[in-house]
């Protein structure tokens, strides 16, 4: 016991130096996450670890205790969600990203990194960027921006160069650019929505943002140092989308739902909460780790009740389900 002891209170030192000093803790995180063994020991560490900093550095900025612990129980979450990716099973591409990649860039020493980028150039960079790369989409959901750019329908309270803007197809030279310096100023964690990110592909290139043909020519293969987490409606997760992410390992699929068979598909469309089942269970086999986005509504397509249900709680669960 004491050995183990002195070994959880050690793993928490470094830990807690990557949180301070911006130090690259990946790698020797890499060696307990993938032992089943070792993986409790890192995630108590990491939690306590984390707890302690947070603490800390909240007292420090004089924040009130009620907003402190609330980011202690978000950072307790996150924990059990990176414990849930394991309990699911991984593909050996996420056994290598989880660790070394989303604890050992993203969340451990952004913080720091942060700090670093306000000191040499006086502002404090966002910890994530959210880019749009289009805004097309195979669906045309109830109350959905995106059938409305599909078919040229201008607000009115919008200018023609900021519609012009919203409805092009972003070049992938600038989708590029915009994550190379995100990166440059210490970012690792990039949101992408749409549109559907998966209905992504440049006409000249041909670059996807994940490409399912097995030409491998995609965004997410081009930034194997960057996280990518995206929303998708599900029915482009097709075998060699899934296998692409597999392949690559650092993008993590977050599927659209509103409950069950009927609230999802009377706002998306007859099939879809099949075809977005199909989907989870992909990626599932896969070892992909990979969350739900649910929309709550009120009206005549009130989900309330059933997306906090028990029953469509476990069927997520079920699925493998962990964001």
């Amino acid at each position: 016991m004491p050995e183990r002891t002195s070994l959880l209170g050690r793993l928490q030192g470094r830990i807690l130096a990557a949180f301070t000093d911006g130090e690259d803790v990946g790698e020797f995180l890499a060696d307990f996450m993938n032992s089943p063994l070792k993986r409790g020991i890192a995630l108590r560490a990491l939690k306590a670890a984390t707890r302690v900093y947070v603490t800390r550095t909240a007292r420090l900025k004089g924040m009130p205790k009620a907003v402190i612990a609330e980011r202690l129980d978000l950072s307790d979450v996150l924990f059990e969600m990176i414990a849930g990716f394991y309990t699911n099973g991984l593909a050996e591409s996420y056994r290598t990203m989880i660790p070394k990649l989303f604890l050992g860039k993203v969340i451990l020493p952004g913080s720091r990194r942060q700090d670093l980028v306000l000191e040499t150039h006086g502002f404090r960079p966002p910890r994530t960027i959210i880019i749009s790369p289009n805004m097309n989409c195979n669906l045309q959901c109830y109350q959905c921006y995106a059938p409305a750019i599909a078919a040229n329908r201008k607000p009115d309270d919008l200018t023609t160069e900021s519609w012009d803007r919203l409805t092009q197809v972003l070049e992938p030279e600038f989708f590029d650019k915009v994550i190379r310096q995100f990166r440059d100023l210490g970012g690792s964690l990039i949101t992408v929505t749409g549109g559907e990110p998966l209905a992504y592909r440049d006409k000249a290139s041909g670059t996807a943002f994940v490409d399912g043909s097995g030409r491998g020519n995609d965004i997410i293969g081009r930034h194997p140092e960057t996280v990518f987490l995206f929303f998708t409606n599900g029915r482009g997760l097709t075998e060699g989308v899934v296998r692409r992410l597999a392949e690559v390992g650092n993008a993590i699929p977050c599927v659209s739902l509103e409950g069950f068979e009927g609230p999802t598909d009377a706002r998306r469309g007859p099939g879809t909460f099949g075809r977005v089942l199909a989907g989870l269970d992909l990626l599932q086999a896969s070892g992909i780790p990979h969350g739900a986005s649910v929309t709550v509504f009120g009206g005549k397509h009130r989900n309330v009740e059933e997306v906090v249900s028990d029953e469509f709680i476990r069927l997520l669960q079920s699925k493998g389900v962990s964001i």
